[in-house]
């Protein structure tokens, strides 16, 4: 008697176990079909952003930036690197390297504060006019036609067309700044 009892619970053991091991393997396979689920809904998701100040509809999604977003992104850094007065190039310039890329920032930051050095020892202030932005997608470059106007102690020292290229990259839907530099009129080489 005492045999068929321990017989019927180990029998009840065994059976107890098969099902954890089921229900264990069941969540197991649950976690695995909700985290690919949750990646390709993070791919496919879109985040439509209209700010009171534009007045165009933008797109940002994991792997893409919509061409207006990249204008709008451009405007801005265009007015922090290039509108920029003695008391205002160093805020300015802090402000445009939290756009930066981190693998480009060191060389930005000491691009960027040389430049602020300049613009504050010699009252160096620079104006700039955005006439045409050119988006190339498949390389991930912006080019910037405008009119450049620098002046130092209330005197035109530079007036004239300027063409900057701004390298971008897309951090997970955040723009970002590979590299800002100018275009040499001359020959069309870029100066940083």
């Amino acid at each position: 008697m005492e045999l068929n009892k321990y017989i019927e619970q180990k029998n009840n053991l065994i059976a107890g176990n098969r099902l954890l091991k089921l229900a264990v393997v069941t969540v197991g396979l649950g976690l695995i079909v909700n985290a690919f689920i949750t990646f390709s809904l993070s791919k496919r998701a879109r985040t439509v952003i209209v700010p009171p100040i534009v007045n165009t509809r933008f797109e940002i999604s994991g792997s893409r930036l919509s061409d207006e977003y990249v204008k709008l992104m451009t405007r801005y850094v265009m007015s922090l690197a290039a509108n920029y007065t003695p008391i205002t190039a160093r805020s300015n310039f802090d402000e445009l390297l939290g756009l930066y890329d981190p693998a480009s920032y060191a060389e930005g930051k000491r691009t960027l504060y040389k430049l602020a050095d300049t613009v504050e020892t010699a009252h160096v202030t620079g104006s700039f006019f955005i006439q045409k932005i050119t988006v190339d997608e498949n390389k991930r470059e912006i080019l910037v036609e405008g009119m450049k106007r620098l002046t130092a102690n209330d005197q035109k020292v530079e007036e004239g067309p300027e063409t900057y290229i701004v390298a971008y990259g897309n951090d997970n839907g955040r723009f970002s700044i590979a590299n800002l530099s100018r275009k040499s009129r001359e020959r069309g080489e870029t100066q940083r």
